[in-house]
């Protein structure tokens, strides 16, 4: 009998062990579980985290690019006001000089007219004198002066020498004549004088035949 119960406790002991390695082994798989689906759910958090900071980087870049876009088309506004401001300004002074040379075709006419009608030689020089010193005034209010350049040292900056003259008067390397003059506009060579360049030749060789 007590052999008996002792077998049966041995039995229910065993089965008490089975019992409780099945509940720990069910617990450590429940844990196991929990743990993947947290592991996930990390994961998935993560991934949604990514995918927003995604998003507002390419936000950020269609707002850049749309203001890329509106700071050009400024620009391109601008430079089109600014040239077409140019383009007016340079109309208006081209209008505002030939509005002074219109004067002076006026008194060409004028002269002209009068010279047909008149052989007076006096009276026609004068109305040229007239309009050649209103040329000069004209020439004067756009600050264009004439350059002197007869006597002066030939210098390439304001002259250009179409020929080579004999002079007794101007020594080797002066321009000894002008043939057309030279202008000066703000101080800067509008156009060269043209001009013949002495090469003090006469002047050599009158003196070997003083000699």
């Amino acid at each position: 009998m007590v052999k008996e119960n002792k077998t049966n406790t041995e039995k229910e002991n065993k089965d008490d062990t089975k019992v409780n390695v099945e509940f720990s082994e069910q617990n450590k798989k429940e844990s196991s579980e929990q743990s993947q689906e947290e592991l996930n759910t990390q994961k998935e958090e993560i991934k949604n985290a990514e995918l927003s900071e995604e998003e507002q980087l390419k936000l950020k870049v269609e707002e850049l690019e749309d203001k890329l876009l509106r700071t050009t088309a400024d620009f391109e506004n601008y430079k089109k006001r600014l040239l077409k401001r140019s383009e007016e300004q340079i109309e208006y002074a081209s209008d505002r000089m030939i509005i002074d040379i219109l004067e002076v075709v006026d008194n060409f006419e004028r002269a002209m007219e009068h010279g047909s009608k008149d052989s007076d030689v006096d009276s026609l020089y004068k109305g040229m004198e007239l309009i050649y010193n209103q040329l000069v005034s004209f020439l004067n209010k756009y600050n264009v002066k004439k350059l002197d350049a007869v006597g002066e040292i030939f210098d390439p900056e304001y002259h250009e020498a179409l020929m080579q003259i004999e002079s007794e008067e101007f020594p080797e390397g002066t321009v000894a004549v002008e043939i057309n003059k030279g202008y000066l506009k703000n101080n800067k060579v509008l156009r060269h004088s043209k001009v013949g360049v002495s090469n003090g030749e006469e002047k050599k060789e009158s003196k070997k035949k003083d000699k």
